[in-house]
């Protein structure tokens, strides 16, 4: 008798083989199965993704064991997740991702499929699947559930600067010490609230995606454009460990006046836009919900005690434009995603750096037709923290490490626009600020020349675009400079070389081309080998991998 293929029993065995199963386990539906992916059907990572696992297997075979990854939102943090889980699920490991909320669990679990791994759930309303090799859990549930049937050889911590201070997940992270367990956190904000509490409490290293500035200038991030909005006067305001009074908020920020401040500012601003708002509490949401209402713009409002499903057909309406505001206090803040919201009312003032970043990046996420987002801020939130494509370096910094004081910015008096305190001109509108001596900036402050508005993410792309035409035709890299100065009006920024002409990752073959063509110009103009190294450098980084001496004649 003939017997089919290997190849053909490949292909004839998944969906007839998981037929059969189903009928069989009707109580599992959700087995774990080692799923046949083809390649094209596993989403395609960008290379610092790609860099970033690399880093990742780099550390652990450091014997690292508590690693934090730190990918802005919008950097794809659970597509990093769910590509190295599928690597370990491949070779048999067992693994645990805990969510810090069970309105993450589907999102995840989505996510997840796409790489062909078929998960266990530990949440409410999901039945436990105990043969599965990977488990989601909800560090809710896990604070009623006993999981001592599963032990992982690896567990990701999602939304680490909230989950990893978990009671309940440290616990966990304490029982699998001795198992000799990985533990992998995940954020895009690894600050916390508490000066007595630093994410070196929990993790020994730090692996960071390309942070928000550097990802808006590639295209995968949204230009911010910043705006200041009257809003409440916090003085007298209590703090209570560590964080404004929710009670004396509601008191200054629920009033008529405010809550209309910020629909007027819309209106002039960013009618027509996909918007979400965030408010102080539940009662302060509606408020903003029923003012917009009241002016004639569709508007509605969630909040945790809303089902899931209720509050997916409200997310689905926004995406749809039959809603164009959204207001919460909470619900919107992790997990919400929908790219193509294009502003945010920042209505709820907070102490928290991680909280503020995580309400601006709900709108940074790119979107067909959407080149720029808006950020109504009402609650002094640019002030206190600064710009988050500022942001040059992520830590895991320490206990009473980071400074406390005010980001330097100045509202324009013509268009309330915010800018840099040494900015001359409103980045938005033109204004021309009366010359002025700068403050004094805080000493630990750096500020970069760049702003990231649409308007500066061209002029970075163009000087690009000028950088490989004097590549190929042969003319020194400062006719580019000077292109540049002649069209704008001032000198493009030395950071911008970097990455140019053959993107991220070159090839030594690039590397070797752009240095015989620097060696040319060298030898014409005459000029020193330090004039090649400089350019190298500039180019590609600080790993030039060829050796200049080689091809030097």
């Amino acid at each position: 008798m003939n017997l089919p293929s290997v190849a053909s029993q490949t292909k004839l065995l998944q969906p007839s083989w998981l037929q059969q199963q189903n009928q069989k386990m009707e109580e599992d539906k959700q087995l774990s199965l080692n799923l046949i992916v083809a390649p094209s059907q596993i989403p395609q990572l960008r290379d610092y993704q790609l860099q970033v696992i690399d880093d990742l297997y780099q550390l652990r075979q450091k014997n690292y064991r508590r690693i934090l990854i730190v990918a802005p939102t919008g950097a794809g943090k659970t597509i990093i997740a769910a590509s190295f889980i599928y690597q370990e699920y491949s070779s048999g490991k067992t693994i645990l991702f805990i969510v810090h909320r069970d309105v993450l669990i589907k999102q995840t679990l989505n996510k997840f499929a796409n790489f062909g791994i078929e998960c266990g759930v530990i949440a409410g309303g999901y039945k436990e699947t105990r043969n599965a090799s990977v488990q989601i859990a909800s560090a809710q549930t896990l604070s009623r559930r006993k999981i001592n049937w599963f032990t992982p050889n690896i567990v990701l911590i999602d939304e680490a600067h909230q989950t990893a201070w978990n009671k309940v997940v440290q616990r966990q992270l304490e029982n699998y010490e001795s198992s000799n367990t990985t533990f992998i956190g995940l954020t895009a904000t690894p600050w916390r609230l508490s000066k007595r509490e630093a994410m070196s409490d929990i993790f020994d290293t730090l692996i960071a995606a390309p942070t928000p500035g550097e990802l808006i200038l590639k295209g995968y991030l949204a230009p911010p454009i910043y705006y200041s909005v009257d809003g409440a006067d916090l003085k007298g305001v209590r703090t209570i460990a560590g964080e404004f009074n929710n009670s004396d908020l509601e008191v200054l920020c629920n009033v008529p006046e405010v809550v209309n401040s910020i629909v007027s500012e819309w209106k002039r601003l960013a009618q027509g836009r996909l918007t979400i708002a965030f408010a102080v509490n539940v009662a302060h949401a509606k408020a903003i919900a029923t003012a917009f209402n009241q002016a004639g713009i569709a508007a509605a409002s969630v909040d945790g005690t809303m089902p899931t499903k209720q509050r997916e057909v409200i997310y689905s309406q926004l995406e749809s434009g039959l809603i164009k505001v959204l207001a919460s206090c909470e619900a919107l803040g992790e997990g919400f995603d929908v790219p193509a919201i294009s502003c945010v009312l920042l209505c709820r003032p907070t102490k928290s750096k991680a909280k503020a970043w995580q309400q601006i990046g709900r709108a940074a996420r790119p979107f067909p037709g959407k080149y720029d987002f808006l950020i109504l801020d009402q609650a002094g939130i640019i002030k206190q923290f600064g710009f988050i494509e500022d942001t040059t370096t992520f830590t895991l910094g320490k206990s009473d490490y980071t400074p406390t004081g005010v980001a330097p910015t100045k509202t324009c008096p013509s268009c309330s626009a915010i800018n840099r305190n040494f900015d001359k001109v409103c980045s938005c509108c033109g204004y021309q600020y009366p010359a002025a001596p700068l403050p004094k900036l805080l000493p630990t402050q750096e500020f970069k020349l760049l702003r990231c508005t649409a308007d500066k993410v061209k002029q970075y792309r163009h000087y690009h675009e000028l950088l490989t035409e004097a590549y190929h035709r042969g003319l020194k890299p400062n006719w580019a400079d000077k292109q540049y100065q002649i069209h704008y009006g001032y000198w493009p920024p030395y950071k911008w070389m970097h990455g140019a002409i053959f993107g991220s990752q070159p090839t030594v073959a690039d590397k070797i081309a752009y240095q015989k063509y620097l060696l040319r110009l060298m030898k014409a103009d005459g000029q020193c080998i330090g004039w090649v190294e400089h350019h190298m450098k500039m180019i590609f980084g600080d790993q030039t991998s060829v050796p200049l001496r080689d091809n030097y004649v």
